[in-house]
């Protein structure tokens, strides 16, 4: 175990639950602390002094005057990968080509006649 391992281990107690604090950094009197919650890191920060109070009666922690919060950002989330769908089968072409002959509505005709047409890469034009 690393010294700033122990002296998380140490102030992890007395700090506010629901973050998972890791002591970045000490020097004497500047106590750094990183977390990925935001919100406890607010709240660490706008009660500082009451935490600075408790934490020095560690004696490890008796020289501490200041608390600095960093919170670590979280790495973006990746995009999920998606396979092709595969290819629609001439027998449903030719239903969804049937079907436009029922349907009224003229734009709708047309987006099934584009989605039944085999190796259809571009979407048609919207017109008005």
């Amino acid at each position: 175990m690393t010294y700033l391992q122990s002296l998380t281990a140490l102030a992890a107690p007395l700090l506010p639950e629901g973050a998972d604090w890791q002591v970045a950094a000490y020097d004497g009197s500047l106590l750094c602390l990183a977390t990925e919650n935001h919100c406890m890191a607010s709240q660490l920060r706008y009660l500082q002094h009451h935490y600075v109070g408790q934490l020095r009666q560690l004696p490890e922690l008796a020289t501490i005057k200041q608390i600095r919060v960093i919170t670590q950002v979280l790495p973006k989330p990746r995009t999920a990968s998606h396979h092709p769908l595969p290819q629609m089968t001439p027998a449903t072409r030719d239903v969804i080509q049937q079907a436009t002959g029922w349907i009224q509505d003229q734009q709708l005709t047309q987006a099934l006649k584009g989605l039944a047409t085999p190796n259809k890469t571009s979407y048609p034009s919207k017109s008005k």
